[in-house]
């Protein structure tokens, strides 16, 4: 469950869009030991391409993954 659930959006589809990514990250994580993250990305972008067969559809919206709980998020770190 990503920190994001908890939180209140206008649209239903964000919130299982970034639940949804979070499970493939999980999976993706546990199959191959390291985070799907662009490389050299400096906010810890995730990449869709490395996780795609972990996803039904691939989200319009850029996610980052926190470096220390590995958590999904929509807010680009500072």
């Amino acid at each position: 469950m990503s920190k994001e659930t908890f939180e209140i959006f206008e649209t239903a589809e964000l919130p299982e869009q970034i639940d949804h990514v979070q499970k493939a990250v999980d999976q993706y994580i546990q199959e191959n030991g390291e985070e799907p993250i662009i490389p050299g990305n400096p906010y810890r972008k995730i990449s869709y391409f490395l996780i795609r067969h972990y996803l039904s559809i691939e989200p319009e919206i850029e996610l980052y993954l926190d470096k220390q709980d590995k958590m999904v998020t929509h807010r680009r770190p500072e």
